[in-house]
């Protein structure tokens, strides 16, 4: 009898992974605009710009997301520095209480991590915030969502990745 309690304890105390965690927001289509925050405006090469741009692609190449570069979208994309190895970025989403619609978002990758110029670390970082803004919550499985992920090796949605 010891041994099966043991087994259903130690069972028990594995987490299973939540795929497809959902913010309760969506953007009214598959086509989405953004412009560069004033950061990023003048940067044509700069790694966190690069990690942008590459994350449209992810997104487009995984799901048909069409997100593109419109000078007066009221989405914005930019970078704001602040000197700590924990915040990689950061999204707000506005969106309309009652359809749930994203109507309005800012997203920012933090110039100032340490860790964010090492080899695919902006594009998943990018590739993540647009998954918030796509309502898209945090989750524990393999997956972009997942804020554990090693940011070198997932830069791309997942099958655990679905926007609503």
């Amino acid at each position: 009898m010891y041994l099966a309690l043991s087994t259903i304890l130690v069972f028990s105390s594995f987490q299973t992974a939540d795929a497809y965690v959902r913010e309760g927001w969506k953007f009214y289509s598959k086509n989405m605009t953004y412009k560069w925050g004033n950061r990023l405006d003048d940067c044509s090469s700069c790694t966190i710009k690069t990690g942008w741009i590459n994350s449209t692609s992810a997104w487009k190449n995984s799901n048909g997301m069409n997100l593109y570069y419109h000078k007066n979208s009221v989405n914005i994309l930019n970078s704001w520095s602040e000197k700590s190895s924990t915040y990689y970025g950061r999204m707000t989403t506005t969106y309309n209480k009652t359809t749930k619609i994203v109507t309005k978002l800012k997203g920012e990758i933090n110039a100032g991590n340490t860790n964010i110029t090492k080899r695919n670390v902006a594009k998943s970082t990018a590739v993540h915030e647009w998954g918030h803004a796509m309502g898209i919550g945090h989750n524990s499985g393999n997956s972009i969502m997942n804020s554990n992920r090693n940011r070198t090796k997932v830069h791309n949605p997942t099958t655990d990745d679905k926007p609503c």
